[in-house]
Order: structure tokens, then sequence, then C-alpha cells
């Protein structure tokens, strides 16, 4: 299945949005291993075509440090990959992942950033090192991905 413009989802937090049958932006891709010393698991398995849309994404939205949303396993299969990440408090993931190669941008907190034509998104962090991603699609729908956070406590840019 391949989505014109809309999105996606499957499995714990992963969600691909699509802009003109492209994948843009997959969050959260914990699609392969068993993080948590294997004592997690996909209940289904992944279908072939949705596994090709995440892995396709030109960017990916790394929500928090949980094994179950960053997941190395997976991490390893978008080494070349863009991946955005909220502004959490002393940039502990994105440090590590920019030492060990990966193309990393810590997005500003409440701040709109124009993926394609038709997707942008709006990331916040939160005070337990979260982040909450709202996604619009064609400036009339908007996803919120609140993920392990909470809607209080969130780090906000008063600029913009």
């Amino acid at each position: 299945m391949s989505v014109d413009l809309g999105f996606e989802t499957i499995g714990n937090a992963t969600c691909t949005v699509f802009d003109g049958g492209k994948s843009i932006l997959t969050t959260d891709p914990w699609i392969v291993g068993n993080p948590y010393f294997g004592s997690w698991t996909h209940k289904y398995e992944i279908p072939v075509k949705q596994k090709q849309n995440i892995f396709n994404a030109e960017y990916f939205w790394i929500s928090h440090g949980h094994p179950d949303h960053l997941d190395i396993e997976s991490l390893k299969l978008i080494k070349e990959s863009k991946i955005l990440i909220p502004d959490h408090y002393g940039n502990r993931i994105f440090n590590e992942l920019t030492s060990l190669g990966y193309k990393v941008t810590s997005v500003l907190s409440g701040v709109w950033i124009q993926l394609s034509n038709n997707i942008r998104i709006k990331s916040f962090a939160d005070w337990n090192q979260d982040g909450l991603l709202l996604i619009e699609i064609s400036g009339k729908n908007i996803l919120i991905n609140v993920n392990d956070g909470s809607l209080r406590g969130i780090k906000h840019n008063l600029k913009n």
C-alpha cells in the first residue's frame, strides 16, 4: 500500500507520513530487534511494504531514549538518513548519535519545520527528556504524537 498524502501507523510508536506518494517522515522506528533485553517484541510481523515505506523516509524523528523508540538495531538500518530529535536538555541523544556518525538535527521546541510541500512538524521537548510532535498535513490535519511524554512541562520557544 502506498499513500499519496497522509499517514500510516504500525507497532509501538511508528508513524510514516507521505507527500506525493513519497515517505517523508517516520517516527520512532522500532522495526527490528527486541528491546529491553529481549523482553519486548512485536505482536505482529510488519508487512514488507510498510517496512519499505518506513525505511524510505527522508527524515526520522526520535522522541526519546527508551529502546522501543530509539532502537539501536533499527537505527543501524537508517545510518545514512536525516534524524530529527527534540532539543532535550543536555543534548545527550544528539551528542551520542552524532559521535556515532549519524546526521542529527536538534529541532527547536515550538518552531514549525517544513519537511515537504504539504508536511511540516513542530516538536516540543518535555521536562522528562521525552518529546511531543505535531505533524501538519496539507495545512488542514494535525497529528499529535505524544509518545511516553506528558502534556505538562513542555519546553517552548516563546519567540515564535
